[in-house]
């Protein structure tokens, strides 16, 4: 038998690409191979980075980023394609996950490597992250879910609550969960870390929370009062259902902790809110006057106070505003709450709006009427982010003048033909895009089934990246392996 070997194809082709290979392969199974491409990206930001509000090619040099958050409080987090993290910016708190804390010289100039557990080594399988106030949050290939930073408010749900020296976790560790036989909080989809409280989504569509409780944002039907030990919430518990408290919150497919409350959307295409209504975000067309806080979720209502609001396929919340987007209703992006420095696209800059207005309306034909029609909204503290499908973005609020257009406060920042926009974070200070991308690639053995080692087989790679782009890369054949990797260009 041959000694295994290692048989490697360059690729430089456009959209879509077929390549015969005649290997002398030790691969005797004719069965189809299929593999997800790897894709890749690099950041382009705006806000504390860049005064002129210009976006820039993101000043961190990472390439191959697949996942990115921006934080309330100055640091901001990247996932590449190898599932490692790496974290930028404040770290004051170790929300860095250096082993260290306090004054540091780290800068947006200068991501490094998120830590190990315990230090040793650096945090891996890693499929997306969650920028909080002072600390972080992994979400892992697995479905286990990882911190690090202040825990002072017990906002990394490990059970405990950081007082002196055990404030600060300057480490990843795992989030706990002991009604869980394992001990620990698993199953988990998506992660999301707001100013006070973090929420996790399981895959059975209920969700998680944990951290402060002082404005009922946690979901559990109490809000917290006095010292700290009784107002947070070390350990996750699950979001209950309504006023009453007395059922779960299920069926859900997309969380949004943000500053001081917290948004879910159901599958069905329904807003949830819970938590602080001080800016009367809570959109249900009842001021803070009236509906102070509310520590069980409410259902947010329609336009003009009336009904509930429906079709909904995104949401996005930072700060004191809240987006929804709907295809169904004519690919319309929604807003409620603060309408300071025009960020829900209203002139009056004054108003809080207790029901949901309407933000923008993607022109005719941009977007499809199902899904998301290539369009993203991000919600953060001072601005508000559109990217249309035609991969341009929008940008209202603090910082981008007083032209109006009917009573929409903008500013088009040309991205056309530099980066595909497919994914954003709206921070509080900083503001990311990438292009985030998807694609697919498809390996096909022949119909030739070798009964000897060494036998010549002829493979066939057919490689269709997602949008205009050229694949350069890779395709790796070995012993009962295969592995694909590749560039995406704008041609």
């Amino acid at each position: 038998m041959k000694k295994k070997s290692q048989h490697i194809l360059k690729i430089m082709a456009s959209v879509a690409i077929t390549v015969i290979l005649c290997l002398a392969t030790i691969l005797p199974a004719a069965s189809p191979v299929k593999a997800a491409a790897v894709p890749t990206g690099t950041l382009w930001g705006f806000g504390s980075m860049d005064t002129s509000n210009n976006p820039v090619l993101s000043l961190v040099g990472l390439s191959y980023v697949t996942s990115f958050d921006a934080g309330f409080d100055g640091h901001s987090l990247a996932v590449t394609t190898g599932g490692n993290v790496y974290a930028w910016g404040d770290n004051s708190y170790g929300q860095l996950g250096q082993g260290t804390s306090g004054s540091s010289s780290i800068t947006a100039q200068n991501p490094v490597e998120v830590k190990g557990p315990n230090g040793v080594g650096y945090l891996s399988g890693v499929a997306s992250v969650s920028a909080g106030n002072e600390w972080s949050v992994a979400l892992k290939t697995d479905g286990t879910v990882w911190v690090w930073g202040n825990n002072s408010g017990g906002y990394l749900g490990i059970g405990t609550i950081g007082t002196g020296a055990t404030q600060n976790v300057l480490t990843p560790v795992q989030v706990v969960n002991p009604s869980d036989s394992t001990g620990f909080l698993q199953h988990i989809v998506a992660v999301s870390a707001g100013f006070e409280s973090t929420l996790a989504l399981k895959n059975d569509g209920t969700v998680w929370s944990w951290g402060y409780n002082d404005w009922g944002q946690i979901g559990n039907g109490y809000v917290g009062s006095g010292s700290i030990s009784a107002t947070a919430v070390p350990t996750p518990v699950e979001v209950v259902g309504g006023a009453a408290g007395t059922q779960y919150l299920a069926g859900i497919k997309s969380i949004c902790a943000s500053n001081a409350y917290c948004v879910a959307l159901t599958n069905g295409g329904n807003v949830y809110t819970w938590g602080c209504n001080t800016w009367n975000n809570l959109g249900t067309n009842q001021t803070s006057s009236q509906l102070y806080r509310s520590p069980s979720p409410v259902e947010v209502v329609g336009v003009g106070g009336t009904g509930h609001l429906s079709g909904i396929d995104q949401i996005s919340s930072h700060g004191t505003h809240c987006l929804a987007f709907s295809a169904s209703a004519g690919n319309v992006i929604y807003g409620w709450g603060s309408n300071y420095d025009g960020i829900l696209g209203q002139s009056n800059t004054s108003i809080f709006y207790a029901s949901p207005v309407q933000v923008y309306v993607i022109g005719a034909g941009s977007g499809s009427t199902t899904g998301d029609g290539g369009v993203m909204i991000g919600a953060g503290l001072s601005r508000t982010m559109i990217k249309l499908p035609n991969n341009s973005v929008i940008v209202y609020g603090e910082g981008f003048g007083t032209t109006t257009s009917g009573g929409v406060v903008f500013n088009i920042i040309g991205l056309n033909g530099v980066h595909d926009v497919s994914n954003m974070s709206a921070g509080s200070a900083l503001y990311m895009m990438g292009p985030v991308r998807t694609a697919t690639t498809t390996v096909v053995t022949s119909s030739q089934s070798p009964s000897n080692w060494g036998q010549d087989v002829t493979f066939t790679a057919t490689v269709t990246p997602t949008g205009s782009y050229t694949p350069i890369g890779q395709v790796n054949f070995g012993l009962n392996s295969f592995s694909y990797r590749y560039a995406l260009h704008n041609p």
